[in-house]
């Protein structure tokens, strides 16, 4: 019989404190810390080892497989056309730090009281690293995460690179005043990103991407040396742990500021002006009105020329990300990793890039909540995990069910993914949809996913339910409601349509049974933010305690060393 996660860790751990505790009786100080516990696979034959690449804002609809014809990834393009893709994958808050704690947990982010950039991600909030390393994996992060809080690593054995961005409540909202109608002072997406994006020799985003990516190759290759050296020793390689490693970039985020050397490959390529063009603002829905007030006071002009130009440099930095994929999956095939290793590319959600006359996410509009999703495995690895040939998955999808699919992954055959994990999750495995196994997939029955943003400029918040092509807005406003298979670019509500009308109370009421007590959740909301700018008035006076990861690096153990 297989013990779920948390009941064989415990096991694990009172074995460790008991040897701690003999050495404390006997007065004897050990020379090293005792061994990990053994890794004991819970499915027959060795795991895969996984890289999870992740993008920052990539909206798939900049992408060749989704119909784009001006960008250029060549790299993307080619994994896209032999994986399994989930081609209506949505994130589950168009912000990145709700996004990235909903998917790392397989709950929204109202559900773990991750409500905006400044919220802190609790340590008691198992993820799927913690999932993984239970499981014998050596998880290690790379790149962005945006984690609030002093655990900068919830389940991460190692962490190579600090984040981009601060880990402190700085970038708290504030609904108390922009009830009243006042911008958020601290809010730094603007379109002064638009119209000054250029080319540019380096930035700050370069330098991070840089390093995210050389030190995962860093690391690909430190494991392949590991495994070497076991079987220069007679051990062999199935006893090495698989590796879990996440490689998050932080491009193609605005600033949109392109790499010269990617620039310049767009050179005599006629950029797309945005599908839909600019929307008045009378004539626009109250969310979306009050989102772009936000985001422009009227001092820039947007004009075609900057449009462009904000959008070749969006590609641009999309090619280079493609570049830094390309660099990971050579080591992996230089190494002799890659046919062990399970390759899954997403972002974390989209960008507007102009469409409507909106630029950046914080919207419901697909351009801002749908994101590429897709796992690749070299043919040998994807008959062993039963993926069977490339495919596309048509029903709706969340990335919270990342986490219910890695579980899934671990299960024996025959066992329920839930009884892994300590507590219920919102996600759902993907793991019969990858098989091709529509018919006993949760996620094709249901064909549901539902989305929340509670951050700036929509006070009270807003949430979305998508069933099928029908996406429905709810909130203390007046609803939304658009069938996304007669308008696909989301132009009339239908919501007070006589033909929608029964479909707009089946919706309703899954919305109001998700989240039934908006003014109460409000109140939450406000209580945090109230909360935390406190706090963090406080921790700006004096001597300023600091969360930023600091990645430790021990020259002792480098390179060549005598011992």
């Amino acid at each position: 019989q297989v013990l779920p996660f948390w009941l064989r860790q415990r096991t694990r751990c009172s074995s460790v404190r008991g040897s701690l505790g003999q050495t404390a009786l006997s007065c004897e100080k050990p020379h090293r810390p005792p061994s990990p516990p053994s890794f004991v696979p819970m499915v027959e034959g060795p795991l895969p080892n996984i890289l999870l690449i992740q993008l920052d804002q990539l909206a798939p609809q900049a992408l060749r497989y989704y119909g784009n014809r001006v960008s250029k990834t060549p790299t993307i393009d080619k994994l896209m056309q032999e994986a399994v893709v989930f081609s209506n994958a949505y994130t589950a808050s168009p912000l990145c730090s709700p996004s990235r704690f909903a998917m790392m947990s397989g709950q929204l982010p109202t559900q773990i009281g991750a409500w905006d950039n400044a919220a802190e991600f609790a340590s008691d909030i198992p993820t799927y690293a913690h999932l993984l390393r239970c499981q014998g994996y050596h998880t290690v992060l790379s790149g962005k995460m945006h984690f609030v809080g002093a655990d900068q690593l919830h389940g991460f054995e190692e962490r190579l690179t600090t984040d981009v961005y601060p880990a402190d409540f700085g970038w708290t909202p504030n609904w108390d005043e922009e009830a009243t109608g006042k911008r958020n002072p601290l809010f730094f997406e603007t379109f002064r990103s638009v119209a000054e994006a250029d080319w540019v020799h380096s930035s700050m985003q370069l330098d991070f991407d840089e390093d995210v990516a050389f030190k995962v190759k860093r690391k690909l290759r430190e494991f392949a040396r590991r495994r070497t050296a076991r079987v220069h020793n007679g051990q062999g390689p199935v006893q090495e742990r698989p590796f879990f490693v996440h490689a998050s970039f932080t491009q193609p985020h605005d600033p949109y500021s392109g790499p010269q050397e990617f620039w310049d490959q767009y050179e005599d390529v006629e950029i797309d002006m945005p599908t839909i063009p600019f929307i008045p603002r009378d004539q626009r829905d109250h969310h979306s009105a009050r989102v772009y007030d936000c985001m422009d006071n009227g001092d820039f002009d947007m004009t075609e020329e900057r449009i462009r130009k904000a959008r070749r440099a969006y590609y641009s930095m999309m090619s280079y990300v493609d570049s830094k994929i390309a660099e990971m999956l050579a080591t992996l095939d230089q190494e002799g990793l890659r046919k062990d290793t399970l390759v899954i590319v997403l972002s974390d959600h989209g960008d507007m890039l102009g469409e409507r006359g909106m630029w950046f996410k914080e919207t419901f509009h697909e351009r801002a909540t749908r994101v590429p999703l897709f796992f690749h495995a070299e043919p040998e690895l994807a008959q062993r995990l039963g993926l069977g040939s490339p495919r596309e998955v048509p029903h709706n999808v969340s990335l919270i069910d990342l986490l219910p699919t890695f579980a899934d992954l671990m299960c024996a055959p025959g066992e329920d993914w839930r009884a892994m994990l300590p507590a219920e999750v919102e996600g759902r495995s993907l793991l019969a949809s990858l098989k091709g196994d529509f018919k006993s997939c949760e996620c094709a029955q249901q064909d549901t996913i539902y989305c929340e943003y509670t951050s700036e400029m929509i006070p009270g918040g807003w949430f979305m339910v998508k069933k099928g092509d029908l996406k429905y807005v709810y909130s203390q406003h007046a609803p939304l409601l658009f069938d996304l298979k007669a308008d696909p670019h989301e132009m009339v509500n239908v919501a007070d349509n006589a033909e929608y009308r029964e479909v707009a109370t089946s919706l309703r009421r899954l919305a109001e049974a998700k989240w039934p007590d908006l003014p109460g959740l409000n109140d939450r909301i406000l209580r945090s933010q109230r909360c935390r700018r406190m706090i963090h008035e406080a921790m700006m006076k004096g001597k300023r305690p600091a969360w930023d990861y600091q990645p430790m690096e021990d020259a002792s153990r480098q390179y060549i060393r005598n011992t």
